[in-house]
């Protein structure tokens, strides 16, 4: 079924193209829609608020920079990292014959077509409020089809930008990708403040859960929801912690809605398989959003890893692990991506005459280091 979807959105996407050729553009096996579209409203806000984005700007030339740092460090540690899966992925939507290779890290179509433009869109207003906030001037915005890979811009007049002190470019430069990690932080902040909104209204009932043949549960003919677990609520929380106190082949008592079971534990593992826990409220509608900032939270908040599972292939926990990733790689010391940029302009300061060959030779030793991780799994 997702691959049907994703046949059916790449199909909108050059209906798209077809519907709006007179304005698209094609250099190249890039198809590019300018527009003057936004402009005005950008150039307002970026002189208006001048000074705070500026302030803003700077504070991101230090994150970015440390950001840089890391990422490179983190990328040389992964070649001496036993993996099984490449540690840089292309993202595409799930479509036949694309998602055998590890190499491809295949989504959802939908949360794919609506995270890439989430994450575009953060990257570039965050560019191009900082170009204008530094009187380089936007000449267009618009979006760009890449094959079928769709993506906004921002078109700053590169004359302008030329002109500009190397803080104002470094501010331009690192400031888009601060802009994704703001869409995973307030993401992230969101869930967490939902889950405590939501929290007064929610009580626990039980554990809804599936049981495993052979085992255990399975020769004790458990059934129902478990409600107890030693007296404890049967949550996933209390059952981990009961259950690493055990010693091997101990009893156990668990009380579910068809009755009471007392068995031996096998290996201290009951059996079972967790669906979900489950809440009784008054607004029952809101339990799926209750439950899963719930999940989250557990997870993120009090490193509760038997939670984790719930939230794994879902929109919210795929944009913010994509925001992020973007952002890193994005800021790493490679032309022409923004990372590159900002350290051809601090190079230029310390060498100015040789700054030029030291930052290829940097993005050559990057792109390097990126092409062995990619290749390492499959060697």
């Amino acid at each position: 079924m997702e691959e049907i979807i994703g046949i059916l959105v790449i199909l909108a996407l050059i209906i798209l193209i077809l519907k709006d050729k007179k304005n698209i553009k094609r250099e190249g096996i890039v198809f590019i829609r300018r527009s003057k579209f936004f402009v005005k409203n950008i150039e307002k806000f970026g002189t208006k608020h001048e000074k705070i984005l500026n302030i803003f700007g700077n504070i991101s030339v230090v994150i970015g920079f440390l950001i840089s740092l890391f990422s490179l460090y983190f990328l040389i540690t992964l070649l001496f990292i036993k993996v099984k899966a490449p540690a840089i992925q292309i993202i595409l939507p799930s479509l036949p014959g694309i998602c055998e290779s590890n190499i491809f890290l295949c989504l959802n179509p939908i949360y794919w077509i609506v995270i890439i433009l989430i994450v575009a869109f953060s990257h570039e207003i965050m560019h191009a409020l900082l170009s204008e906030a530094n009187k380089v001037k936007i000449k267009s915005v618009g979006y760009a089809i890449f094959i079928f890979l769709p993506a906004f811009f921002v078109e700053p007049n590169e004359k302008e930008f030329e002109k500009r002190k190397t803080i104002q470019k470094l501010r331009i430069l690192s400031v888009g990708s601060i802009g994704n990690l703001l869409i995973a932080l307030f993401t992230i902040l969101f869930l967490f403040l939902l889950y405590f909104i939501l929290f007064p209204f929610f009580s626990f009932y039980g554990l809804e859960v599936e049981v495993i043949p052979n085992s255990s549960a399975y020769f004790a003919n458990l059934t129902g929801i478990i409600l107890k677990i030693e007296g404890k609520e049967a949550t996933i929380k209390n059952l981990r912690e009961i259950l690493s106190k055990k010693e091997e082949n101990e009893s156990i008592l668990i009380e579910t809605t068809e009755g009471i079971y007392k068995f031996n534990l096998t290996n201290r593992i009951i059996g079972i398989r967790i669906k979900r826990e489950i809440y009784n409220s008054t607004i029952s509608f809101l339990s799926p959003l209750f439950n899963y900032s719930k999940n989250f939270y557990y997870c993120f908040a009090l490193r509760e890893p038997a939670y984790c599972s719930f939230i794994f292939n879902s929109f919210a926990f795929l944009l913010i692990l994509i925001s992020i990733g973007v952002a890193i790689f994005n800021l790493l010391p490679l032309k022409p991506l923004d990372g590159g940029k900002m350290w051809e302009e601090l190079l230029k300061l310390v060498f100015p005459k040789k700054y030029r060959e030291i930052s290829n030779t940097l993005s050559i030793f990057v792109f390097i280091i990126i092409l062995l991780l990619i290749l390492k799994p499959l060697v």
